[in-house]
């Protein structure tokens, strides 16, 4: 688990957990699945989008989970 102390608000593509196989574990997904569920946090994911789309995002949003 990563351990917060503040709230976090991770944005990621939909597709980098198959484009860097490598960094299995440390992406967008992993970090808000794995921070703890007493910490505030949202996730935002680019829908089709790969790890860089956050930079200049153009699609439709898929999915906001907010715990």
């Amino acid at each position: 688990f990563l351990e917060h102390d503040i709230q976090i608000f991770v944005i990621a593509g939909q597709n980098e957990l198959n484009e860097l196989p490598d960094y299995s574990g440390l992406l967008g997904q992993d970090i808000y699945f794995n921070t703890p569920e007493t910490t505030m946090k949202i996730f935002y994911e680019i829908e089709n989008g790969g790890h860089s789309s956050g930079e200049s995002p153009s699609v439709v949003i898929r999915s906001v989970i907010v715990a």
